[in-house]
């Protein structure tokens, strides 16, 4: 994981969590959801997936992120 000083755990995971949304339509495992479809599990496993497929642009975010945001 991607650990900048200027940015908590909560910060990356909602980065990621959004992005992971607007790419896949689906919330983040952690997130509300109303939906019975997919279930929770099942979107733990597209999150994780996701992230290992993507590793290298969550990663490039995240380090944009903290740079801008200083």
């Amino acid at each position: 994981m991607v650990r900048k000083e200027g940015m908590d755990n909560l910060i990356i995971y909602e980065i990621k969590a959004k992005a992971f949304q607007t790419m896949t339509g689906m919330l983040a495992p952690g997130k509300d959801s109303r939906e019975v479809n997919p279930t929770i599990e099942e979107r733990r496993i597209a999150y994780e997936e996701w992230q290992h497929k993507n590793w290298n642009i969550i990663k490039a975010i995240l380090n944009a992120t903290e740079e801008i945001l200083g």
